[in-house]
């Protein structure tokens, strides 16, 4: 076999793959298209700072699964990572599936509400919004 014939041959083996790979049918894809945040401020330090707390949700786009992420440099337990998501009458429920640091909260950690077109959070796990519902932003990252 030829240089030019291996040549084309490992060009078509890598056109396959590409194909396969970005492929709307591969298991490997996963895309989200509802992108939300919320920011939360809580008391004022020694430092005379303020306790930042930033979370990222991300909603799949069949609405089964979401994933948080919390930035902060503050909060011992973060809850970061992968939810199960249920519809329990108008409101969504947000089950802790796993991550890095695990989740102390109890199931659901979670509840998402939707009010017209806003969507609105509330949870365990988000200590400065007591309990209240808080508005989600929309994110474009």
């Amino acid at each position: 076999m030829g240089v030019n014939m291996a040549g084309c041959l490992f060009y078509y083996f890598l056109l396959m793959i590409f194909s396969i790979l970005s492929s709307p049918n591969a298991s490997a894809q996963v895309q989200y298209d509802k992108k939300y945040f919320l920011e939360l401020y809580g008391e004022t330090l020694i430092d005379g700072s303020q306790v930042y707390m930033r979370y990222d949700i991300v909603i799949s786009d069949n609405k089964k699964k979401a994933n948080i992420k919390l930035t902060t440099w503050h909060a011992p337990i973060s809850c970061d990572g992968d939810y199960n998501i249920k519809k329990n009458n108008n409101e969504y429920t947000l089950s802790y599936l796993g991550g890095l640091d695990g989740c102390a909260y109890p199931s659901p950690q979670f509840y998402i509400m939707k009010k017209g077109e806003v969507f609105y959070i509330k949870g365990a796990p988000l200590v400065y919004g007591k309990g209240k519902w808080l508005k989600l932003s929309r994110s474009e990252k």
